[in-house]
């Protein structure tokens, strides 16, 4: 018990609770799958799955790292401003040509996919929310431990498109609001982190590309490791949609159970945290202690999975039940495997083992999919469980390095 009084007092339970708020944010548009699925007719449903996977894709591809190389900068240099102002400067410059690279990637998919020519113009939308979300300053907030004032702005922006969409989409004709809504909810929670910037007392200050360069290198390895990750998560709603658009929208709609897991802030807080404190104690307490609970409510959704599908999606979805048990399951796995990832890794200074690790289970991941693509075997639950196979993989890896080096530490 006065463990438990511990970690409810400490600092970092107050970041959790922030970050948790802000992934409640995240995940407000899931509010709108059973209004989404029944307005819409399942095709067009598909299509908006299709640019918004792109969307998630691309915020790999505008991340490029830097989400991760700068945090573990600013949690260990917290109080030279002059050096974080400089990060701020050289990451905006270095992000204009990734998303750059992003829309062209977006708006070439329609042009090669004659399933989605004529929705065209929503891939042309989807670009405003990969703008918007590539400029946002989560994490320098995330760095700094402020994760609350990324809560307000993340919370009040998808609160807003969550009412417009439910306000303005009445049907099929209307989807290309839900990507337009989103992305001037993304535009606006940039402006909004911007000011927050500002009203912290730092500045975006201009780098030299000696900077930006040094920035950009700095970030490249996490980026290998982010694009690796995307392999069997963001991308798999636009590997899936390769059959079809009915496929994209069942897999789409049980995959954002499976993306709760992978998101849970109690990691994103952990990141800072472990990389200045190296607290094992903390980590293994928050860290199996959330495990064991995700698992009882995979568990229980797991066990109403046909009422939940039909209740909250309707019948037509029926067919996925198996693929959302199985990424039930990818939930609990991928969670853990983010946990022993960079938290863990961090304490160790050993970023690298992360990077590597996730590196060989993506070429693992890439081989299966392609014995399904060669097979044409691709469809939804071949892809769930391929996923659940590659997070299974990234854990034992894990596991087994952490257990590696601390072996060795203790040799020396």
């Amino acid at each position: 018990m006065r463990s438990i009084a511990h970690l409810i007092r400490h600092p970092l339970a107050a970041n959790t609770l922030a970050a948790s708020l802000t992934q409640l944010a995240n995940f407000l548009p899931l509010l709108l799958l059973p209004v989404l699925t029944q307005r819409l007719a399942i095709e067009s449903f598909g299509t908006v799955a299709m640019v918004l996977s792109l969307c998630q894709l691309s915020l790999i591809i505008t991340d490029f790292g830097y989400g991760l190389s700068s945090t573990y900068r600013i949690a260990r240099h917290r109080e030279d401003r002059l050096l974080i102002g400089k990060l701020l400067g050289a990451v905006f410059i270095g992000k204009l040509p990734l998303v750059a690279i992003a829309s062209l990637i977006t708006l070439l998919v329609p042009f090669f996919t004659p399933a989605y020519r004529h929705d065209t113009p929503l891939f042309a939308l989807g670009t405003l929310a990969i703008i918007g979300q590539a400029y946002q300053t989560n994490w320098l907030f995330v760095g700094l431990e402020r994760q609350k004032v990324v809560t307000v702005y993340s919370l009040s922006t998808k609160a807003l498109y969550l009412v417009a969409v439910l306000l303005f989409v009445h049907d099929s004709d209307d989807a290309w609001l839900v990507i337009l809504g989103w992305g001037l909810a993304q535009l606006s929670a940039a402006a909004l982190s911007i000011l927050q910037v500002y009203r912290t007392n730092f500045r975006i200050l201009r780098p030299s590309m000696v900077e930006v360069l040094q920035e950009f290198r700095g970030a490249l390895p996490f980026f290998t490791s982010r694009i690796a990750v995307a392999t069997y998560t963001s991308a798999a709603t636009t590997v899936v949609g390769l059959a079809g658009q009915v496929q994209a929208a069942q897999f789409y709609a049980c995959q954002q159970v499976y993306r709760i897991g992978s998101a849970l802030p109690v990691n994103q807080v952990l990141y800072p945290f472990m990389a200045k404190n190296r607290d094992w104690r903390v980590f293994l307490l928050v860290t199996l202690g959330s495990a064991g609970l995700l698992s009882i409510l995979a568990g229980l959704i797991a066990a109403f999975s046909a009422e939940i599908l039909q209740l909250a999606l309707g019948p037509e979805f029926l067919r996925a039940q198996s693929t959302f048990t199985v990424l039930l399951a990818a939930m609990v796995v991928s969670y853990l495997a983010a946990a022993f990832g960079y938290p863990a890794f961090a304490a160790l200074d050993r970023l690298d083992q992360a990077n590597r690790t996730v590196v060989i289970a993506s070429i693992a991941n890439v081989l299966a999919l392609g014995c399904l693509y060669i097979l044409d075997q691709i469809n939804a639950l071949n892809v769930a469980l391929a996923i659940l196979g590659t997070e299974l993989f990234v854990l034992t890896l894990r596991i087994l390095a952490l257990r590696r080096i601390q072996k060795t530490a203790h040799s020396l």
